[in-house]
């Protein structure tokens, strides 16, 4: 039995993952199809994809800021000089922050972090029970796993339907709410007949 069950492939629970490995046995699941949890890229092509997640990341804390320099110097994220537009007039975008985002996608973090770690996609967690100290983890294949710990990172709704019960907190009563995000997915195919020179 591993020491350590990881739900949420995105930048916390990549950068959770990372850390811990360095010590214990884990593995990592997420529903999706690849790494990046709200840091999600869709691939088109072999050089073509879409980040319908995350925008940018723009680090304010110290050590967030030191995490982000390596990732640069490491040429796993880049600089964005690009511009953020808000659908709510109120908001407006401090330009004083740095923007980076992924140099081959938004995930880029989660899937550098997670390179030598056992992930498991397409594995959705539907329920979770604890007995003994040990925690058993359901899928929606019929399977099951035993851990002796469990870490959720996935988005707060699921967080509250899995845990419930298991969370004596307040917060797990709150309501979180989230800004709208509207990502435009266009591709143009260019025609050589049309181009004048």
């Amino acid at each position: 039995m591993k020491d350590f069950c990881i739900i949420g492939s995105g930048i916390s629970g990549a950068t959770i993952a990372n850390s811990l490995s360095k010590k214990y046995s884990l593995d990592v699941y997420d529903k999706a199809r690849g790494a990046g949890g709200r840091s999600s890229n869709k691939k088109l092509s072999k050089n073509e994809s879409f980040d319908h997640g995350v925008q940018y990341i723009s680090p304010k804390s110290t050590q967030f800021k030191k995490f982000i320099k390596n990732l640069l110097t490491k040429k796993i994220v880049k600089k964005w000089p690009g511009k953020h537009l808000f659908l709510n007039t109120d908001k407006k975008e401090d330009k004083k922050h740095i923007k980076i985002i992924g140099k081959k996608g938004n995930n880029a973090i989660s899937k550098y972090l997670l390179k030598n770690i056992n992930c498991n996609f397409n594995s959705e967690v539907i329920k979770i029970y604890k007995k003994n100290r040990v925690w058993e983890i359901f899928f929606s294949d019929g399977s099951k796993k035993f851990y002796k710990s469990l870490i959720l990172t996935c988005p707060f709704p699921q967080l509250k339907k899995l845990s419930k019960k298991y969370i004596k907190h307040s917060f797990i009563n709150k309501r979180i709410k989230m800004d709208s995000n509207i990502t435009v997915m266009m591709v143009i195919k260019k025609n050589k007949n049309n181009i004048s020179s």
